[in-house]
């Protein structure tokens, strides 16, 4: 019999759920870390009686009692501070199941003390009960201290500041002429009932000091920090929306806007997408942990890359990685803050928005693929450079080329043949320094969109 049969939605081992075919009291500490990890994270079931492939193998009735006594016991006196659970009883007739609730502790971190008198910190990841870095240690000390930081209020009263920007914004892209209304400025919880700003507001006045708001923008030289010399080093202060923008024409200022011109007319240049620049900037404001202090957003732009660098993990489960943009699911920190860059048609309403930057590289070959990067510390998302143009131009590509366009080829046709996805490489660092070199000529003598290329090199 499954468990899944007496207990809905509980089928396999998860985050919040974990099997134990008995209750083990030599070895009481492998059942016990994952009651600790569940108090430290989200909380969860731990199940007596069950095995791991959920099957519902059943508890000694008549010891039963005993049991829980014991239970009880290990935990109050080797788990502090205090934990919230109970402990309930599920039986089909025959056989019996000790259901474990815990809940996720107000105080933390919980410690486990361990046989050896060693005091240990467990957290849930992935499905499993792992030793907390220190860095979790110090997020779990500050989480238990603090309530939601776009919330909390502050001591500003809202008729003391304004809220140009703001209003800008909102009216220029919602195309209307009022500005927000106190009443829909309070359902976002930028102001309260008595009329005091919260963190919310705080970030979107005018003139805003707030440190831990701040950016840093650089431009590298080459594909690294190492011990280069910046290019351009700015500093930007001020409400997000400032911000926003602010950094969006840094990043415009010292990368590729334009055009160039081809051998059939002249393409675009970029390096990267307006959309998303935008929506990566936006995902750094809302996700970032503005608890951190002495902290900033970093913009760093490099010969190949842009990076974007907030404090604060991305809440992603699992440990420090790279993840691809399509398995983000949509979690937000400051919720108060999303809602207000939504109000201003500045973040997708229903999820984290990187399916918009996606939507830009979706011409992209594999190696221009943006991604993010999460670790306790830090989030980092990386937009590739569209205009950055990797060396294939090497002479097996050459050879390639010329041997395929004995007969006449298009520019998509050898595009195709290539499997390179990006238009601007083909035109300019292909197609081009062969025509120059005379490998190549045009077949049509005026300029074309189906201009077709054949080799000389047999001529």
């Amino acid at each position: 019999m499954k468990i899944s049969e007496l207990i809905p939605n509980v089928e396999f081992e998860s985050k919040k759920c974990e099997f134990k075919e008995m209750i083990s009291h030599d070895f009481y500490e492998k059942w016990l870390k994952t009651i600790n990890a569940f108090s430290n994270t989200t909380g969860g079931v731990l199940l007596f009686g069950v095995d791991d492939d959920g099957n519902f193998i059943g508890l000694n009735k008549e010891n039963i009692d005993k049991e829980i006594l014991y239970i009880n016991h290990i935990i109050d006196i080797k788990l502090s501070p205090s934990i919230n659970y109970e402990i309930n009883r599920i039986s089909n007739g025959k056989l019996l199941v000790l259901s474990i609730n815990v809940k996720k502790n107000k105080k933390l971190p919980v410690w486990l003390n361990r046989k050896d008198e060693t005091k240990v910190i467990y957290i849930r990841k992935d499905g499993e009960s792992r030793l907390a870095t220190s860095e979790e240690i110090e997020n779990l000390v500050l989480s238990s201290k603090r309530e939601d930081f776009d919330s909390k209020i502050t001591k500003i009263k809202f008729g003391e500041v304004t809220f140009n920007d703001l209003n800008k914004v909102y009216k220029i892209n919602n195309k209307v002429e009022n500005n927000i209304s106190l009443k829909l400025l309070q359902s976002k919880k930028v102001i309260n009932e008595e009329g005091y700003l919260t963190n919310t507001g705080l970030l979107f006045m005018d003139n805003c000091d707030f440190e831990n708001s701040n950016i840093h923008c650089r431009v590298w030289p080459n594909f690294t920090k190492g011990s280069d010399k910046v290019i351009n080093d700015q500093t930007f202060k001020g409400n997000l929306l400032k911000l926003l923008d602010d950094a969006t024409t840094f990043i415009k200022e010292n990368t590729k806007q334009g055009y160039i011109k081809t051998p059939s007319g002249r393409e675009k240049l970029i390096s990267y997408p307006d959309r998303a620049i935008t929506e990566a900037l936006v995902n750094a404001f809302v996700h970032r942990d503005y608890y951190i202090n002495g902290s900033q957003i970093d913009i760093d732009i490099f010969k190949d890359r842009l990076q974007i660098t907030s404090p604060g993990s991305f809440l992603l489960p699992g440990e420090a990685q790279e993840y691809k943009m399509e398995n983000i699911p949509s979690r937000r920190r400051n919720i108060n803050i999303c809602d207000v860059f939504q109000l201003c048609l500045l973040m997708e309403e229903s999820g984290s928005g990187f399916s918009k930057i996606l939507e830009e590289y979706e011409d992209a070959s594999k190696d221009y693929q943006p991604s993010i990067y999460s670790d306790p510390a830090q989030f980092i998302i990386t937009l590739k450079d569209l205009s950055y143009i990797r060396d294939n131009n090497d002479d097996e590509t050459i050879n390639k080329v010329l041997s395929f366009c004995v007969t006449p080829k298009t520019r998509q046709e050898i595009q195709d043949y290539l499997g390179i996805k990006t238009r601007t490489y083909i035109s300019s660092k292909i197609i081009a320094p062969l025509l120059n070199s005379g490998k190549l000529k045009p077949l049509e003598k005026k300029q074309s969109p189906n201009q077709r290329y054949i080799s000389t090199k047999n001529k």
